[in-house]
């Protein structure tokens, strides 16, 4: 069921004691505890094990363009861009049924000894991703001539709250692992006693939502 984010609130500052069942909860120091919510999830998003899935997008290619953009206002304009990309395609889309070619995904020490960065084809057999901000940039070798649309896939980021009457609508586990892990960022500004159990709690709920989200090895032999 959703939550409020109110609500979540006031759940992390009764589990400090800062706050009694049924005692509301002052407006200022609801607005702090906002505040240190979303900071927890910014942290959150650098990790790969608090990312519960990856998103999907496909993105039509400009021809001879370098780079494509993605982010706020981009070529391809999304709310974020990207922390990471996890997978990419070149779609043929000129084709019935279309069909994926996969982009061998790069870094950028490639990226930097790539000696003709602009060189142009039909189809690009690689892909750069630099994750600048606000706005990310994909660089594709060679340079596409044609429309293909790009298919890429990239963790899933956790968004801010902008205010306290949001209903979050949280993955399985993820209620549980945020209020605790809030909770903990209030002891300090809120004088309250460390509780070692509060601190069990909460590394046992953030572990369970890291074993879901992690993915075994791939294992190949010379078979």
């Amino acid at each position: 069921m959703p939550i409020s984010m109110l609500d979540l609130i006031t759940n992390a500052l009764i589990e400090i004691g800062a706050y009694s069942m049924g005692e509301p909860i002052d407006p200022a120091e609801a607005l702090f505890c906002l505040s240190k919510f979303n900071r927890l999830l910014d942290s959150w998003n650098t990790q790969r094990l608090y990312a519960y899935n990856n998103t999907f997008a496909s993105i039509p290619l400009d021809p001879n363009h370098q780079p494509h953009t993605i982010g706020p206002g981009a070529d391809f304009n999304v709310p974020q861009r990207p922390v990471t990309i996890e997978d990419a395609n070149i779609i043929l889309n000129s084709v019935n049924p279309p069909v994926r070619s996969p982009l061998n995904l790069r870094d950028y020490e490639w990226w930097a000894n790539q000696r003709t960065q602009t060189i142009a084809m039909t189809l690009p057999t690689d892909l750069y991703y630099s994750p600048d901000f606000p706005i990310g940039n994909m660089y594709l070798w060679p340079v596409p001539t044609l429309p293909y649309l790009l298919e890429i896939w990239s963790r899933c980021v956790l968004g801010t709250v902008a205010n306290l009457t949001v209903l979050l609508s949280l993955a399985p586990g993820y209620e549980s692992a945020l209020t605790l892990s809030l909770a903990e960022t209030l002891i300090s500004p809120f004088q309250a006693q460390p509780s070692q159990i509060l601190m069990a709690d909460a590394l046992t709920a953030r572990a369970a939502i890291q074993r879901t989200n992690s993915k075994p090895p791939k294992i190949s032999t010379m078979d």
